[in-house]
């Protein structure tokens, strides 16, 4: 049609973006929609809102990114929920130099879009992928930014930040975030008390972990779950512990009830290995009765 005519129409790009789009051939599709606005046709919000959301099943984060672009260049501003897509997923990659760039270039989308944020639900996904892809200092300028337009953090927002404290190995700055969460009339919950745990015990300072543990119970009314108790067990096993850790642990685990897990006993394996008592392939559990 190109050579020989007739030229194609607005309603010709349109149908064959239409039928790339749902065959999930997003590159090609994306090709067409340049074309079509090479020649003066306008593609639609509506059609490039439905590429770019099957780009993120069908083609690559960069065909995703290039949508997300070309839109902006013609004045359109994807949806919220596909922004926060994009943005979630471009810090999962965030290990490729570019893909910081294209995270902030949304997360810039994100924050002048007037109607973006109305309530935590809606920023909290932000500030997590920012703290998990280690951006600790964008996450707080973020938070910095919501403050001041007036929006409420919940305990989620701060538990965010707390993670990737913990991540980037700042204590300090995580248990100061912990006070300022109390502060402003958030309580931390056993998620939040499990993320510090974890770090600590991870890093082999388990001292803390115990004191962590025993300051969420007794001082704040913060019930640890079996989540947290399993990650003290894999410490205290791995890095070979005093027994008396472990016993203790098992008591209090019995007394309130709770019901250990394939992660508890897997705990236990290794720190049976560990004290090399396995006996003609029969585990012996006398240590932690």
């Amino acid at each position: 049609m190109k050579r020989f005519g007739p030229s194609p129409n607005a309603a010709t790009f349109n149908t064959m973006m239409n039928g790339l789009v749902s065959s999930g051939r997003v590159r090609d599709a994306i090709r067409i929609a340049e074309d079509m606005g090479e020649v003066g046709f306008l593609p639609s919000f509506s059609m490039l809102s439905k590429l770019l959301k099957k780009s993120f099943d069908f083609g690559s984060l960069e065909d995703s990114f290039g949508v997300f672009e070309f839109m902006l260049k013609l004045g359109f501003v994807p949806t919220q929920p596909c922004l926060m897509k994009l943005f979630v997923a471009l810090c999962e990659e965030d290990s490729k130099v570019p893909s910081e760039t294209a995270a902030s270039r949304v997360l810039s989308v994100l924050i002048n879009k007037e109607d973006c944020f109305r309530d935590s639900h809606d920023f909290n996904p932000i500030l997590w992928a920012l703290c998990k892809s280690n951006h600790i200092d964008n996450a707080l300028a973020f938070l910095c930014f919501l403050k001041k337009k007036g929006f409420e953090c919940d305990v989620y927002s701060y538990t965010a930040l707390v993670y990737g404290f913990c991540r980037k190995r700042s204590w300090k700055e995580a248990y100061e975030c912990l006070d300022k969460m109390e502060a402003e009339g958030h309580n931390p919950n056993v998620i939040t008390y499990t993320i510090v745990i974890k770090s600590l015990s991870d890093n082999e300072k388990i001292k803390e972990s115990l004191y962590l543990l025993k300051v969420m119970e007794e001082k704040k009314g913060c019930s640890p779950d079996m989540v947290t108790y399993n990650v003290i067990l894999w410490a205290l096993c791995k890095h070979k512990r005093h027994r008396f850790n472990v016993g203790k642990l098992f008591q209090v685990i019995d007394r309130k009830g709770l019901t250990p897990d394939k992660y508890t006993y897997a705990a236990i394996a290794v720190g049976l290995l560990k004290r090399a008592v396995i006996k003609q392939k029969k585990l012996s559990l006398h240590w932690i009765a």
